[in-house]
């Protein structure tokens, strides 16, 4: 992985939506691509590329901004990359919840937020969708047997309150 925060963020993105995608509803995720527009002949890099079961692909931008939140300029700049590549929706992510006008823009526009910690690594994460949490955590513990013990780990959706 990348020292660059925002490039690390996309890749464990990436990495973390290909860990849940059948949860989520995907067949595959693809990381950086560029695809060409089909209407403005103009070609867009795409962070995140989902490809569900019934063939039709999602676009995926990541915006890592620790101490902002994505606005509706964003969201319908998003949306025209959406018309213009033939997805059928996208999703951003990033740390914070949207403005309140890019939530309503991104509801008009079919286009989903996903909220994943800006310090998150592939183990260590808070990934929130619509409807889950997904959360990685990863602890050094000690200890020290003198009768045999046995550890089930368990992973299972943890309902949201």
């Amino acid at each position: 992985m990348t020292d660059l925060p925002w490039k690390k963020y996309e890749e464990v993105a990436s990495e973390l939506l290909y860990r849940f995608r059948k949860d989520l509803g995907f067949t595959s995720i693809c990381g950086k691509m560029k695809i060409k527009g089909k209407f403005s002949g103009t070609t867009w890099e795409v962070d995140i590329l989902a490809k569900k079961c019934d063939g039709n692909f999602i676009y995926i931008e990541c915006k890592r901004y620790p101490d902002r939140r994505i606005n509706q300029e964003t969201v319908a700049s998003i949306y025209f990359k959406v018309i213009d590549t033939g997805a059928v929706s996208a999703i951003t992510i990033s740390p914070n919840p949207r403005q309140k006008g890019a939530n309503k823009v991104g509801a008009a526009a079919n286009v989903e937020h996903i909220q994943l910690n800006a310090d998150a690594n592939p183990s260590e994460y808070i990934l929130k969708t619509a409807e889950k949490f997904y959360i990685g955590r990863k602890d050094d513990v000690g200890i020290s047997i003198k009768e045999r013990i046995t550890i089930t780990k368990i992973d299972r959706d943890i309902p949201e309150s």
